[in-house]
């Protein structure tokens, strides 16, 4: 709009056009209303997300409560049965019958320890029965096909060193036992083997460091007595 348009609107004597409104003010009504439009679909949508965010906070907050909820009623239902377990009442076992009074005493059944003559005497208490004896697995003897003990052989002892010579076909080891009744157990870990007693073993091959063990094992197999001896 240029000078001349003003120029030709008639003027009032104060100089306001008769019209009444500043063009300024005008323009400012109309950049004000265009703003209003521009984001009045900016600012609907702002406010949906916004409500959408609350109404999903508001569905969460209530599924947990809901949940928390479920959670004390099942805590109380079992807590109501186990309760109610507890209270009822099972049927118990009917208590023995009681024993029979004893007979009462006849005037000839008392003894009087100052009465002369003969008195009854009360029965003679049984003993129990001897425990049986622990088996007697001791060796009388252990005689090898070659080479000494060392110590000298002795029941007691169970521990012994060998001075064997070189014999590429082995020794012979003879136990004997005081119980005939106990098996005897000769070898080379692990293979042991029934020896009789008196009798001789197969031939060991033994070398420096070698271990023989004589096992003597009673007859239920609850008790046995090692020898060792070392070469």
């Amino acid at each position: 709009m240029n000078a001349q348009a003003y120029v030709d609107e008639p003027q009032s004597s104060n100089g306001i056009y008769d019209d009444g409104v500043n063009r300024q003010i005008l323009d400012a009504i109309r950049q004000a209303a265009l703003r209003l439009v521009n984001e009045s679909g900016a600012n609907s949508l702002a406010m949906i997300h916004a409500v959408g965010t609350e109404t999903t906070g508001m569905l969460m907050h209530n599924a947990v409560g809901a949940q928390r909820q479920m959670q004390t009623l099942g805590a109380a239902a079992v807590t109501a049965t186990c309760a109610k377990l507890l209270g009822l009442g099972y049927p118990s076992s009917p208590p023995p019958p009681p024993s029979p009074a004893p007979a009462p005493l006849k005037p000839g059944d008392l003894v009087n320890p100052f009465q002369p003559g003969p008195r009854q005497l009360p029965p003679a208490l049984s003993l129990p029965a001897a425990s049986p004896s622990i088996p007697n697995l001791d060796l009388q003897e252990i005689v090898l096909s070659a080479g000494t003990l060392n110590p000298v052989f002795s029941p007691a002892i169970t521990q012994y060193t060998c001075s064997v010579p070189a014999d590429p076909n082995g020794v012979t080891v003879t136990p004997t036992v005081a119980d005939p009744a106990a098996t005897i157990l000769v070898g080379i870990e692990p293979a042991l083997k029934i020896v009789a007693s008196g009798q001789a073993s197969d031939p060991l091959k033994v070398s420096i460091g070698t271990v023989v063990k004589v096992v003597a094992v009673s007859v239920d197999e609850a008790v046995l007595k090692i020898y060792y001896g070392i070469k």
